[in-house]
């Protein structure tokens, strides 16, 4: 009895084995997943507008100021958002003065778009579900589409046609208040 037992337990645990086991587990909720981005983080993306590459850009989050930067051939340009007000800065070179310039409200062309794309909370609607590429979070209407990794870690996200590819992204301590 003991040996039959044990031989059935066998088979079953052999057959998920062999088959893929088809218990799934449900992937993690869009709240969940996406709570990564309303923590400090500092990460490195190749930033795409529909298929064309834009740039290489950096965004550090630090919970009172995003602070994005976009590398250039000549030279990094970086915006400063707090939430209220948008500047642009260059650090200059030997042949250029360094620029601070304030930019008007509502400003988010180019690479100033990425704010935006890094800030999009899921509202009722938004799914995740387990694919290939890894757990795909989307907006019911599909402007939205975020891929993260099993452990939870963001790989890409597309925002209204722009995309920016993660190559690093590591949470970080929020900064003294």
């Amino acid at each position: 009895m003991r040996h039959r037992l044990l031989s059935v337990l066998l088979s079953v645990i052999l057959s998920c084995f062999l088959t893929g086991c088809s218990l799934s587990f449900p992937p993690p909720s869009p709240q969940k997943l996406m709570t990564v981005f309303t923590l400090p983080f500092t990460c490195g993306f190749s930033a795409y507008d529909g298929d064309a590459p834009i740039c290489r850009a950096a965004l550090v989050r630090d919970g009172n100021t995003d602070i994005l930067t976009a590398y250039g051939t000549n030279t990094a340009v970086v915006l400063c958002s707090d939430g209220a007000a948008l500047t642009m800065k260059t650090a200059g070179s030997a042949d250029t003065p360094s620029l601070s310039l304030p930019l008007p409200d509502g400003y988010n062309n180019g690479i100033a778009a990425f704010f935006a794309l890094f800030s999009v909370l899921p509202a009722d609607g938004y799914t995740s579900r387990r694919t290939e590429e890894g757990i795909v979070v989307s907006a019911p209407d599909g402007c939205f589409t975020a891929v993260f990794s099993e452990d939870g870690t963001p790989k890409r996200i597309t925002h209204n046609g722009y995309t920016a590819v993660i190559d690093s992204f590591t949470q970080t301590a929020s900064s003294p208040a």
